[in-house]
């Protein structure tokens, strides 16, 4: 069961990706810009990064960013 966690997070990052872009596409409604669904869309961004960060420093693998 040495997999399971990858794949969780794997489905953890594609709904969070998913709910990134419904809120964005909230944003625009009726040629309205609409402020709360701004907000909405970057408050979910900001903890899908943080989200993101996190498990990768989690996994211990060593390996620099961007190499």
């Amino acid at each position: 069961m040495t997999g399971v966690r990858p794949a969780l997070r794997v489905l953890a990052g594609a709904a969070l990706a998913v709910t990134v872009g419904v809120a964005t596409n909230q944003v625009l409604n009726d040629g309205k810009l609409s402020w709360t669904w701004l907000y909405a869309s970057l408050c979910v961004s900001v903890l899908s990064l943080v989200y993101s960060e996190l498990s990768s420093s989690a996994s211990g693998t060593g390996t620099a960013h961007g190499c």
